[in-house]
């Protein structure tokens, strides 16, 4: 289902079972959403929930990589960001990130969820959950966005003809 973005509807069910793996009871993530993708600023939103009985800090890595120019060289950017999440509370968390060259079948973006004890004390490799979507999962924004056509004729606006009224506004 899409309404104007990705939604992964099934990665909660598909990675309980690969956080099981790590032993991850403090986070579950619910849904992942991508905004429509093209090269540069872009964004998701992930749904998570705290399990426990205690506040948390919940952190995520995103990694992207875009292949550009002769030979395809990969181009990547990663960054992390953080969230604190109240005991029980589910919430949309969203961040930004970047691609940077064009989105192809072949870029991705990777995400990694974390469950660190501080800001600082972040593990690259202890993380509970991965996700990899590649550009041909992803909503293209050029896909989405629409050519603006010119006004017709009778949507225009005519110059008003009380000549103290604002041009091209409606008269009252």
């Amino acid at each position: 289902m899409r309404c104007g973005h990705f939604i992964w509807r099934n990665v909660a069910m598909l990675l309980l079972v690969h956080s099981a793996t790590f032993g991850n009871d403090l986070f579950e993530i619910r849904e992942i959403r991508f905004d429509p993708a093209a090269k540069g600023k872009n964004a998701v939103e992930v749904e998570v929930l705290n399990l426990s009985d205690q506040p948390r800090l919940f952190g995520m890595h995103v990694y992207t990589v875009a292949l550009i120019g002769p030979g395809e060289v990969g181009r990547g950017w990663g960054t992390n960001y953080f969230a604190e999440l109240e005991p029980a509370e589910k919430k949309w968390c969203r961040f930004p990130f970047r691609i940077q060259g064009e989105v192809e079948n072949d870029t991705y973006a990777r995400l990694r969820f974390f469950a660190p004890e501080s800001r600082e004390a972040l593990e690259s490799e202890a993380f509970f959950q991965e996700v990899k979507v590649f550009g041909d999962e992803l909503e293209r924004l050029d896909a989405v966005q629409k050519v603006a056509q010119p006004a017709s004729m009778q949507q225009r606006w005519t110059a008003p003809s009380n000549p103290g009224a604002r041009a091209g506004g409606p008269e009252f």
